[in-house]
């Protein structure tokens, strides 16, 4: 597993080093121009933001600690730019220059998502896009709420580390475990039924989006773009289905006023409402994904189209990993990764819901 650091906004003042050097225009916008000008000396002599030296030596402990690797995952335009940023990574951070990732756009970090990478970034946008190609991201955008989403993301990992160390190298455990943690302080009875609940939500979304006719056709041999572990993934997804089959068979049994055999207890995926501690997963998640999805776009406040969450998955996926949706008879390698994505995309909005319950 691999963290990926950004720079600007979560590591290096980007903002005090402009205003030292006078390079805001009028609307408040940078001075390209101007910066450019001061060469690789404008990134290698930045300072960092408060608190976010700490925040690097968390995570570095709990790497050094689990085996998982650090590096930096960045974007400039210039080559100035680029010697700079590596110039202040091997200074500040003592990485090598394998380790440090300069690309010339931010939209091209998608390419270094993959299940086994964590993005740290101060960029929403970007957040939301490493997840859609398949990559845990975690947004950064102030020291505050950006430090306890850290916090919560290494305590539910430790979690895990804790308990099954074998794990902590496999995507779909961390998930899983992440899913549990948040739930557990959302949620103060019965945090397992509703981990439950969201499997059978997630599976059944993907499963009624798809309309049972996708399928990845081509998944690339090349372990760089896409790890030989990508079968780890698929655990969540089958447990989504498992909790999919288990629920729709209690609701028959229930439907049908079936005697005998094994007593299910009632079902609770309608009652997720009525208890002011638990969020109702349909309405306000679909909700959350009609946001995520529809950003810029005219959205018709009464219908929600999450066509749109599946289009965007599958657009990342092959922009970031050359990874196809085919229409074939055999779709649930397809379905399995759009059911783990969308969980990826649910943990967050789980946590959003903590941070704001906390602070």
């Amino acid at each position: 597993m691999t963290f990926y650091f950004d720079l600007d906004g979560v590591l290096t003042d980007f903002v005090k080093q402009c205003q030292a050097f006078n390079c805001f225009k009028k609307n408040g916008k940078p001075n390209w121009d101007k910066i450019d000008s001061l060469g690789r000396t404008f990134w290698s002599q930045m300072d960092w933001i408060p608190g976010s030296r700490e925040l690097f030596q968390q995570v570095e402990a709990f790497a050094k600690k689990t085996g998982w690797k650090i590096k930096v995952l960045s974007s400039i335009h210039s080559q100035a730019g680029k010697e700079g940023k590596i110039e202040w990574c091997q200074k500040n951070l003592g990485l090598s220059k394998s380790n440090i990732k300069i690309v010339p756009g931010r939209r091209d970090k998608v390419k270094y998502a993959n299940p086994l990478s964590i993005l740290i970034d101060d960029k929403e946008d970007i957040v939301n896009s490493f997840m859609y190609a398949g990559g845990s991201a975690i947004l950064y955008d102030s020291p505050l709420p950006g430090s306890k989403r850290i916090d919560y993301l290494l305590q539910a990992m430790e979690k895990l580390y804790k308990k099954e160390p074998e794990r902590i190298n496999d995507a779909s455990y961390i998930l899983e475990e992440r899913l549990l943690f948040l739930i557990q302080k959302l949620v103060k009875s019965d945090p397992e039924s509703y981990y439950s609940e969201s499997l059978f939500q997630a599976y059944f979304d993907i499963d009624y989006w798809t309309s049972g006719y996708l399928n990845f056709s081509e998944i690339p041999g090349s372990i760089d773009k896409w790890p030989d572990k990508f079968e780890s993934i698929f655990l969540i997804a089958y447990k989504c289905e498992c909790q999919y089959e288990k629920i729709m068979e209690k609701k028959e049994v229930l439907e049908n006023n079936h005697s005998g055999g094994e007593k299910f207890p009632p079902l609770k995926i309608d009652e997720l409402s009525q208890d002011e501690n638990r969020i109702h997963f349909p309405e306000a998640f679909h909700h959350y994904l009609e946001e995520f999805t529809s950003k810029g776009e005219k959205v018709n406040p009464n219908f929600i189209n999450n066509q749109k969450f599946v289009s965007k998955v599958c657009d990342a996926l092959y922009n970031a990993h050359d990874i196809k949706l085919n229409q074939e008879p055999d779709f649930y390698n397809g379905k399995y990764i759009l059911s783990y994505i969308y969980l990826l995309c649910f943990a967050n909005f789980l946590l959003e819901k903590v941070i704001r319950q906390d602070l």
